[in-house]
């Protein structure tokens, strides 16, 4: 799911996904796929190494729409929360900042 919160804010809701490996197979980058199969590439310095930590987990995430290669979504996170909550359509958590301004 992605929504439009205002011309420069996009919330996005889906699963982190890895993107890119390090020499010894780490994951180096994610993206959020959503469930409308919309992949967002989450660019580096923003909050990709916390979202490391939480890969192949629901993830409700306010972002700003970055330019890229056509057919290329990026994003930059501002902030994020996990969806572990047991209503999945109730009323999410607080978003907690990632200090990405």
């Amino acid at each position: 799911m992605a929504a439009r919160r205002s011309d420069s804010e996009l919330t996005l809701r889906g699963i982190v996904i890895p993107t890119a490996w390090g020499a010894n197979g780490t994951p180096t980058g994610v993206a959020i796929l959503t469930r409308d199969e919309g992949e967002y590439e989450v660019v580096t310095g923003t909050a990709s190494d916390r979202l490391l930590s939480h890969l192949r987990r629901e993830v409700l995430a306010r972002t700003v729409p970055l330019s890229g290669p056509a057919g290329h979504q990026r994003v930059s996170v501002l902030s994020f929360a996990i969806l572990e909550w047991a209503g999945v359509d109730d009323e999410p958590p607080s978003l907690y900042p990632t200090d990405a301004r």
